[in-house]
């Protein structure tokens, strides 16, 4: 990359995830959207006048731009590798969507081709280029909050499900039952638990009146 104005960069696939990579490659001040390519190019066409970008076409159009420096892969899995390896023989950096390859071998070729060449391919997760980090950095680096002296990473996650309370006989059996209805026996019965406490344990039997009083 020339290291000065802004980046050309091509995005190849139109498909839905092209949606939130177009709102955020278009809204950054030093990257610069040059074309939107895709196998169907009228489906191209339609994001490039969504998002403001100049050109749209198909893969040999973003190919061949001398504009663009960064092929930006959305293309479906099967075609990851062949379309990096695309981009990395017209001498182009890439950023690919996940996963970088369907096999080990196609990744290995594409790590050995971009270090021959002296490019650069990444791939997602790209959290850290989001828009949140992306601008606490220019930010930090502009020096509008001063010298940071700490930090603090939060991660939130959905949690785990919990799987229904179930009885170790027959689990299998009781939840294929208790699917549509629960069992009367899982139902909260908070009167009978009341009538139950107030009775003696089984194991006893309650005193009669003519049982002689304890001593």
């Amino acid at each position: 990359m020339n290291g000065s104005g802004t980046v050309g960069v091509a995005v190849v696939g139109a498909g839905t995830i092209s949606n939130q990579y177009l709102a955020n490659l278009t809204s950054f001040p030093d990257l610069e959207v040059q074309i939107v390519a895709d196998m169907f190019e009228e489906k191209a066409a339609e994001q490039a006048e969504k998002y403001g970008v100049p050109n749209s076409g198909g893969l040999q159009d973003a190919l061949q731009s001398p504009e663009v420096e960064i092929i930006v892969n959305l293309t479906v899995p099967a075609a990851h590798a062949d379309v990096s390896m695309a981009a990395l023989d017209a001498g182009k950096h890439v950023w690919t969507e996940k996963p970088f390859a369907l096999d080990r071998a196609s990744g290995q070729a594409l790590l050995a081709k971009a270090a021959a060449t002296g490019l650069r391919i990444g791939g997602t997760p790209d959290t850290f280029l989001g828009a949140g980090l992306q601008t606490a950095r220019r930010m930090i680096e502009r020096g509008d909050i001063g010298v940071p002296l700490t930090g603090l990473t939060l991660l939130e996650l959905p949690g785990v499900p919990q799987p229904p309370q179930t009885r170790r006989r027959g689990c299998a059996h009781h939840l294929a039952r208790t699917s549509a209805s629960p069992s009367p026996a899982l139902q909260r019965r908070p009167r009978d638990s009341r009538v139950r406490r107030s009775q003696p344990p089984r194991s006893q039997s309650p005193r009669r009146s003519s049982d002689p009083a304890p001593t």
